[in-house]
């Protein structure tokens, strides 16, 4: 009898910890710590008073026909997900202790990445079932409407802009998408599968020329034209996408379909996983967060971009990092608000991270692959972005968080960059840009 018990307030707290966590949710204090820039309540209310255009907050609710509520569900989870080892949770009274509570996160994030290579399986293969070149002939048959890019390239951050935005050029004009070149980094992705054919099947009997390119206007700009084909010259021709195409509104209507695209591999996943986990474990006899409390807790990523922005081009174009009073003044909002918190910090300086973070609420991740320092942001209750394209990647495929802040003043104003970056149409509204 006592066993059942404990295992009702084991499930009791384990649906409180991951029920929040489910990847395709619709959208709808605490302690102290320091850094180089003092945080104290002077700077808080600050950081409230400089907040620039402050959006209302909601709650986002668990839609009913995806979250089931109450204890059944956690203990379903539990029987779902046998091999985490948590049975021995069940035969005593439950504590949130140091080992528990890294039992619970441990169980959530299983839950998410299964929850989330599941859908991604799935588009993947329907995806591959729309092919259209692959054991196909088109001989005396009208060819289909096709939507490509150019040339895809950049970073990480970029390419992904780019096959975001031709993916839902194509499911708004009812075109098929389809790529002329092979690129290793879409081997990241469970979800991702565009076909790959050759520029000659695409544009028989000629070569791609500049006709057949649709240009656009600025790096981070909505160019309606490339949105709405049908009032341009592509209206019945094939067309080639050519630029940053850094917007989120030429794919946003297809969110789900586009972050299922961009699952990652199940490997990558479980990397991201264990290196949260063993970075938390690493805090196991130092963190006030691990001890004493009272639920699960918030774990809120940390982007920090620096590196190459900090110098010419990058620089003189416009580039610049986040500063350690935003760094500092929003993870204080964010630990007031969420308490108790684990900060998860992802950058490609981590020395400097460090430097600027000093409290035993935070977790730094070092030698893990871009690819896994994505994956991890996109498993955090809450994010704070800082600069790039890499980050907004970090930020948007995080289905569950329901708070995202950026660095307000990137570009830097009057900069070259600032002029061909439309903040509003490159931000979500539901993001919250703050100094």
């Amino acid at each position: 009898m006592a066993s059942s018990v404990h295992l009702v307030f084991f499930a009791m707290a384990l649906a409180v910890a991951v029920t929040p966590f489910l990847w395709f949710q619709k959208d709808t204090n605490a302690n102290h710590f320091s850094g180089h820039i003092p945080v104290d309540q002077r700077l808080y209310h600050d950081h409230q008073r400089t907040d620039h255009k402050q959006r209302p907050e909601k709650e986002i609710q668990p839609s009913s026909d995806v979250t089931p509520s109450g204890n059944s569900w956690a203990f379903s989870t539990i029987q779902a997900y046998p091999d985490l080892g948590l049975d021995h949770l069940g035969d005593e009274a439950i504590e949130f202790n140091s080992n528990n509570i890294q039992a619970m996160i441990r169980l959530k994030l299983e839950f998410i990445i299964q929850a989330r290579l599941t859908r991604a399986r799935k588009q993947r293969r329907k995806m591959e079932d729309d092919f259209v070149f692959h054991g196909h002939s088109f001989e005396g048959k009208p060819r289909p409407l096709f939507v490509t890019l150019s040339v895809p390239g950049g970073g990480l951050g970029n390419y992904m802009f780019m096959v975001a935005t031709l993916v839902g050029v194509a499911r708004k004009n009812n075109r098929i998408p389809i790529l002329m070149y092979p690129d290793h980094r879409a081997n990241y992705f469970e979800g991702l599968a565009l076909e790959v054919t050759a520029e000659t099947n695409l544009y028989p009997n000629r070569n791609l020329t500049d006709d057949d390119l649709m240009f656009e206007a600025a790096c981070s700009w909505y160019l309606n034209d490339t949105a709405n084909l049908s009032t341009t010259k592509f209206a019945n021709r094939t067309v080639a996408l050519r630029g940053y195409l850094q917007s989120f509104m030429y794919f946003d209507e297809f969110r789900e379909e586009i972050r299922t695209m961009f699952t990652f591999k199940e490997h990558t996943l479980n990397a991201a996983k264990d290196a949260i986990l063993q970075g938390i474990q690493g805090l196991d006899n130092t963190s006030t967060a691990l001890h004493n409390q009272t639920k699960v807790p918030t774990l809120v990523g940390i982007h920090v971009r620096r590196g190459d922005i900090l110098h010419d081009p990058h620089k003189a174009h416009g580039q610049t990092p986040a500063t350690e009073q935003y760094l500092l003044r929003t993870a204080l909002r964010y630990q007031r608000k969420y308490a108790p918190v684990l900060f998860i910090v992802i950058s490609n300086d981590i020395a400097y991270c460090r430097e600027v973070f000093v409290d035993d609420h935070f977790v730094f991740i070092s030698g893990t692959p871009l690819e896994v320092d994505m994956a991890i942001m996109t498993l955090m209750d809450q994010m704070i972005m800082s600069v790039g394209t890499y980050s907004f990647w970090g930020a948007y495929l995080n289905g569950q968080a329901t708070d995202i802040s950026y660095f307000r003043d990137w570009p830097r104003p009057g900069s070259d960059l600032a002029r061909i970056t439309n903040k509003s149409e490159y931000f979500l509204p539901s993001w919250h840009g703050r100094i």
